[in-house]
């Protein structure tokens, strides 16, 4: 029998998902990183307590799906901050009346009028997010050299 004309396949598919899940929970990583940097830059500061809380949560592999997070998780009003608010009361929680510094007396409630939403986080993902699919090819030419 003549073997000259014979190809030989090999499968390489674990390899080939192996470098596809590396490739691209690093381009998660770094789109998310850059986020986090650009959203820390826009974010409005008054104590940096809003600025200090974005941060993300590196990729992670759950049930062959990638899942990373990156926001502001320990402020309460940042989503008041990216979104705005409209026109709502305020109410005591603990206490009859609500006094700041400044008041003249304590009130029973106060309206607020609002505010103007001053978005960080979306502006940022916008900026990055669109390069996640070359970050990923760029990954996966590098680690065939």
């Amino acid at each position: 029998m003549d073997t000259t004309n014979i190809v030989e396949l090999k499968w390489y598919g674990d390899k080939v998902k192996a470098d596809v899940l590396r490739a691209a929970r690093w381009g998660m990583d770094s789109v998310m990183t850059d986020c986090v940097t650009t959203a820390k830059g826009k974010v409005p500061v008054k104590t940096t307590i809003l600025q200090g809380s974005i941060q993300m949560r590196p990729t992670v592999e759950t049930g062959g799906q990638l899942t990373g997070y990156w926001g502001s998780f320990a402020v309460k009003y940042a989503r008041w901050v990216e979104e705005g608010t409209g026109p709502h009361v305020i109410l005591p929680k603990t206490k009859k009346a609500l006094f700041w510094k400044g008041a003249d007396h304590p009130v029973r409630m106060v309206f607020h009028p609002g505010t103007k939403a001053r978005p960080y986080l979306i502006p940022s993902a916008e900026q990055h997010y669109p390069s996640l699919a070359l970050r990923i090819r760029g990954q996966l030419e590098w680690g065939a050299k």
